[in-house]
């Protein structure tokens, strides 16, 4: 399975509020691909992964445009993200222009910070 299509598998909820920011519920079956080799003793999902979801949901979020990513002010991984693990994204907008969005990311689990992500998507 190519890394987009196990990342949508993932996605459970999707909501965007009024202003824009997006929060999804989704749910990393312990036999999903991005998994694999990472590590084969005790899975974890890569930060890569996590950073790849961002995308993949403003495009879901957003369907009219596909995004790539700009820039990562910083990643920070307090936790890891298991398999079967419910984790919600909250991406919040904190600048948005016609070609490219500015974004904090938490990834929570059970309500506490696995990880949290500030990057920047422009439109491709």
């Amino acid at each position: 399975m190519l890394l987009g299509e196990a990342i949508k598998s993932a996605v459970k909820q999707l909501e965007i509020d009024a202003d824009g920011n997006i929060t999804a519920a989704l749910r990393f079956d312990a036999d999903n691909s991005v998994f694999a080799g990472h590590f084969p003793e005790n899975p974890i999902l890569p930060g890569f992964c996590q950073v790849e979801t961002i995308r993949l949901l403003l495009e879901q979020a957003w369907p009219e445009s596909q995004y790539a990513i700009k820039a990562m002010k910083s990643a920070k991984y307090y936790s890891p993200v298991m398999p079967d693990d419910e984790i919600v994204y909250k991406l919040q907008v904190m600048d948005k222009s016609e070609d490219s969005v500015r974004l904090k990311v938490q990834v929570l689990c059970d309500e506490q910070k696995r990880s949290e992500i500030k990057i920047t998507c422009e439109k491709k």
